[in-house]
């Protein structure tokens, strides 16, 4: 990746927490290659105790957490937050996720901010209140954008976003990480038990309604009558996990799903599996959807906004919330054939337009116009 200028910035990025999830993984992305170009960054987060803070300062990147956690806090936070910017002087202050983008829009009414944007990363970043505060404050930020074009459009129509002064800018992929790979493939078999002949389907994300794993569940058991040999492996924690655990054994399920918790090996799943599934009531660009065309794997995903764009022509999209239309996409998958024309395109497509130096060198160019 070559610098497209010749000047140092100092971007300050903030973000709602530190939690593991899609935009924390993506800001990690963007702020370790940033640097890598020779840019000054560092990350603050509202929240404190996000396992992701660790991953930042392991790539030898700045994290202050202002310990954010009520109304009560909100002053402190503030204070401290202005203490960190006030101490840091950045060129850009860099703000993700609606409580940040918000926060960091009310900061800067009072105070000085060079340049100021806001980066939104659903389609849905909140309820009516918080989505409402997008509308009021639309003109503070010097730019606004979204990691969805779907989004994008959505946000510009709502007000949301003030059309001047907002950009759709994609999701970085790191296809050096997430490529067709079976080298760990036995060695996963065997981990989670699972046999040669099976069908596997997996999905990655956070237990939580959002991702609406109730009705993955529930598909697959409709699923399990036409292909007894199906598996499906969930990764991820959340506060479901105990009611998904006992949906599983509802629909007498609960051998053939794998609760395999919290994993650092995603592309060696995403190789492992026959069919990654996303079951979101709603999202903004999904990252998973672009690293499962990466590792060529078939895709089932619900219409929850970004996955069209993403998914284009390739794997099959479904209406949110349709149970009986995901198991049938599921059990379509298996009757695709594993060498498919379509998923090599695909792969070169997100090589070309979602590649870290491409995405990287966008934002290097908003921050410095």
């Amino acid at each position: 990746m070559q610098n497209i200028i010749s000047f140092k910035v100092k971007i300050l990025y903030f973000i709602t927490g530190l939690r593991l999830g899609g935009a924390e993984t993506q800001l990690l992305l963007l702020a370790k290659n940033v640097r890598k170009l020779g840019h000054d960054v560092m990350v603050v987060a509202m929240e404190s105790g996000g396992i992701m803070a660790e991953k930042f300062r392991s790539e030898s990147i700045q994290v202050e957490e202002l310990s954010i956690s009520g109304v009560a806090t909100i002053w402190n936070g503030y204070y401290r937050f202005k203490a960190i910017v006030q101490n840091y002087s950045p060129d850009v202050i860099h703000a993700h996720m609606i409580h940040a983008n918000l926060f960091s829009r009310i900061y800067s009414m009072f105070n000085c901010v060079p340049k100021l944007i806001s980066t939104a990363h659903n389609i849905k970043e909140g309820n009516k209140l918080l989505m409402s505060g997008y509308y009021f404050t639309r003109l503070i930020p010097d730019w606004s954008t979204n990691v969805s074009q779907e989004a994008f459009d959505q946000y510009v129509k709502q007000k949301y976003f003030f059309r001047q002064k907002s950009v759709f800018i994609p999701n970085a992929v790191d296809t050096n990480q997430f490529y067709p790979d079976q080298k760990h493939t036995t060695r996963l078999r065997k981990e989670f038990n699972i046999q040669e002949n099976a069908y596997v389907f997996f999905s990655a994300g956070r237990l939580h309604v959002q991702k609406n794993h109730a009705a993955l569940l529930n598909a697959f058991a409709i699923v399990r009558h036409k292909l007894c040999y199906a598996v499906l492996l969930l990764a991820g924690e959340g506060p479901l996990e105990k009611e998904l655990r006992f949906l599983c054994k509802e629909l007498s399920i609960e051998e053939h799903v794998k609760f395999i918790g919290r994993r650092n090996d995603i592309p060696a799943l995403m190789n492992l599996c026959d069919c990654f599934v996303l079951s979101s009531l709603h999202e903004g660009a999904p990252l998973v959807i672009n690293e499962a065309i990466a590792t060529k794997t078939n895709i089932v995903a619900t219409d929850c906004g970004g996955t069209k764009e993403l998914l284009k022509d390739i794997g099959i999209i479904v209406d949110v919330n349709n149970i009986s239309a995901l198991a049938q996409a599921m059990i379509k998958t298996s009757q695709i054939p594993s060498t498919n024309e379509r998923l090599d395109k695909a792969r070169t497509y997100v090589i070309n337009n979602f590649s870290i130096p491409t995405v990287v060198n966008k934002w290097i160019k908003l921050y410095t116009e």
